[in-house]
């Protein structure tokens, strides 16, 4: 799943403590 996030997507690598770890990626 990509989801374009002006300039930025996010994607989710995985649960710390119970929360969603999510990264920053540049696509540009």
């Amino acid at each position: 799943k990509e989801i374009p996030h002006r300039h930025r997507s996010i994607e989710v690598m995985g649960t710390y403590n119970g929360e969603d770890i999510h990264r920053c990626k540049a696509t540009a």
